[in-house]
């Protein structure tokens, strides 16, 4: 039996072995016959990281995007003060999305860095949603923000931040959209359970019916006549914002024929609804107490019927409904059924979609993105073929780092993309958010999975849920104060020319 001691032994020889070469021979690249060797340099084999990352707006180590509370829109500068607020310290508890760390706590000394860095716009381009803000819709009615994007959302990640800050300034209660079946990532305050009997599928499955109906992510159907299939929601009383929902809204439509909709309050029957034949696409809402714990649908003699989506909300307010979609660049949105999408997006009063892809591109490392952009651009004329006066935010691409001849670096393909996807705004009469600017630019990721706690994921490429608040923290400020920009354009806080398109030459 080999002793664990004489394994150390052998491990410590073969580095100083390598150590040795090191010293002796040129770190880099060696060809030997047709093998090709790389001799490490002393630096990487000690751990020295050689890699600079941009400082400029380096994210500080314990801290946190602030929230906004009870900050006026009558102020020509939008404030973001350190939360003192109870319910939303309790909020920060979550847990990382991705890495299910429970060990992350909330700092109340932590503030985000305040550099904004400024949402490129036109006034058309965001001009309905900011329209719609300032002369109060959301007070009389809904106002809807439908956020797609990639893995790097997946959880209600950077989501939840921007609606707990636009429903604190505008009203609303509630996560909003959700799938009728419950995902492995859920928002914060929600947990949700379905019955066996539901098949789902999502947008990147090869199945043609939810790549033409899906619109809100994906389809969940059911086609047995005999069974009750149902749909649990049991509240987090600790995320008060999302738990306080008093409606229900179902998206549904291709059923047989009439089937009974039950609404159940923490066990009991609270409503029942025939829901009648409906090719298309068709609503029913019910009303619930604030206070119940556990909601649930049930729908009985359903035979087939599809489900778009269902809604947490309440009548009036602002909503930022969560749609990740993993593994996707985007290219969706051509494919919709254009009748169905511009019904629901009417059923929803969609004044602003955000687009936030680009990490599935990174890995190509093409010369020239200009396919890219000619493909983001259809997405965007598509999307604003479903309603002409919904605005759109392309959110840039965030930093990626690969590792080359032992360093870690940042994809070639990054900025080009990043160039590709404002070029597709311009164009198509979007706004621009650059996401890798505000990061720090060139190689910022490493800056931001070493800060401690980290950032960034050790796949050098998506947040941690702390860096995901920190980045909605900074979208979050961004977007205030384009709003303050756009309703107060004679005292904007920033001067025109720190708002203009940045040189694409310059790396952040």
């Amino acid at each position: 039996m080999i002793k664990p001691f004489k394994t150390l032994l052998f491990l410590l020889s073969v580095f100083i072995v390598f150590l040795g070469i090191s010293f002796f021979f040129p770190s880099g690249k060696k060809n030997i016959a047709k093998i090709t060797l790389y001799v490490p340099s002393t630096d990487s084999l000690l751990g020295a990281i050689t890699s600079k990352p941009a400082m400029a707006e380096q994210p500080e180590a314990n801290k946190k995007p602030p929230i906004m509370l009870n900050t006026e829109v009558d102020s020509n500068k939008t404030v973001l003060p350190t939360p003192e607020n109870g319910e939303f310290k309790k909020s920060m508890m979550k847990t990382d999305t991705l890495t299910r760390n429970t060990s992350l706590a909330y700092s109340t000394n932590s503030t985000a860095t305040d550099k904004i860095v400024p949402i490129e716009f036109t006034t058309e381009a965001l001009g309905s949603f900011f329209a719609a803000l300032k002369n109060g819709e959301a007070g009389s009615s809904q106002v809807r923000v439908l956020h797609f994007g990639d893995s790097q959302v997946e959880g209600d990640r950077i989501s939840d931040y921007l609606r707990s800050v636009l429903q604190e300034k505008f009203g609303g209660y509630g996560p909003g959209i959700l799938p009728a079946y419950p995902q492995n990532y859920q928002p914060y305050g929600i947990r949700q359970s379905a019955s066996k009997g539901w098949n789902y599928s999502n947008l990147l499955q090869p199945n043609e019916m939810v790549r033409k109906y899906g619109i809100l992510g994906g389809l969940s159907e059911t086609n047995d006549k005999d069974a009750t299939e149902y749909i649990r929601f049991k509240k987090n009383a600790r995320d008060a914002r999302n738990a306080l929902f008093d409606r229900i809204r179902v998206f549904y439509g291709k059923n047989d024929g009439p089937c009974m909709l039950q609404l159940l309050k923490d066990g009991e029957v609270a409503d029942t609804e025939i829901l009648q034949q409906a090719q298309t696409l068709a609503q029913h809402s019910f009303t619930i107490s604030p206070d119940a714990k556990t909601v649930e649908l049930q729908l009985a003699n359903t035979g087939h019927i599809l489900i778009y989506g269902l809604s947490l909300e309440s009548e009036r307010g602002i909503y930022v409904d969560n749609i990740p979609l993993r593994g996707s660049s985007g290219e969706i949105f051509t494919g919709f059924d254009h009748e169905l999408a511009r019904q629901l997006f009417g059923m929803l009063n969609v004044k602003l979609v955000i687009l936030q892809f680009g990490l599935n591109v990174a890995p190509g490392n093409l010369t020239s993105y200009d396919y890219y952009e000619e493909r983001l651009y259809k997405q965007v004329m598509a999307i604003k073929s479903f309603k002409p006066d919904v605005s759109v935010l392309i959110i840039g691409i965030s930093d990626m780092l690969r590792r080359v001849d032992g360093r870690l670096e940042t994809y070639p393909s990054i900025e080009k993309i990043r160039d590709a996807q404002r070029s597709a705004a311009f164009r198509s009469g979007a706004a621009f958010w650059d996401c890798y600017r505000a990061m720090g630019g060139k190689n910022s990721m490493l800056t931001w999975v070493n800060s401690n706690p980290p950032l960034g994921s050790m796949d050098y490429a998506h947040f941690t849920y702390r860096g995901a608040r920190v980045i909605a923290g900074k979208l979050t400020k961004s977007l205030l104060e384009a709003f303050d920009r756009y309703s107060f354009p004679e005292s904007s806080a920033i001067p025109t020319e720190a708002i203009a398109r940045p040189d694409s030459s310059q790396g952040g």
